[in-house]
């Protein structure tokens, strides 16, 4: 009974371990007019890793946080739009975000593949880094917060 529990606490403690491996930096930037900036996706796993990115348009909405389908206004160019991450190696992804309309806020969602359950439904797992981008890079985030209240 002891080993049982002891395999038990083992695979789980892996299994914990296996989804925690995988990093996104920075989380947010902010930007004066011009925006170019870059985010690096770690793969700390023992595998590679396939990678999409997506654009969506970040809006407040009555005090709540939404991502919503990239406005019209908002024009983002990425480095590359999918990637495969070797084992325990980190890439950097370069964007940069121009806005007709100042301020904007754009997120960029980082979807990996990360297994299949008993039934075989394929399961992911989405992490987004945000560029903020006002007329003035100081302050901006808040700035953004404070215009779309």
């Amino acid at each position: 009974m002891k080993t049982v529990i002891i395999l038990i606490l083992t695979l789980a403690a892996l299994t914990t371990a296996a989804t925690a491996q995988v990093t996104l930096s920075p989380l947010n930037a902010e930007f004066g007019k011009k925006a170019k900036g870059e985010f690096n996706l770690t793969n700390g796993t023992f595998a590679p890793l396939s990678v999409t990115f997506e654009l969506q348009s970040v809006e407040l909405s009555n005090g709540k946080f939404a991502m919503v389908d990239l406005k019209p206004t908002t024009h983002v160019k990425l480095s590359e739009y999918s990637a495969r991450i070797p084992a325990k190696q980190t890439r950097t992804i370069a964007y940069t975000v121009t806005c007709d309309v100042m301020p904007c806020g754009v997120v960029i969602l980082s979807t990996m593949a990360t297994g299949h359950t008993n039934e075989g439904i394929a399961m992911a797992t989405r992490m987004g880094t945000i560029a903020y981008v006002c007329d003035k890079q100081k302050g901006c985030r808040d700035w953004f917060l404070a215009q779309n209240k």
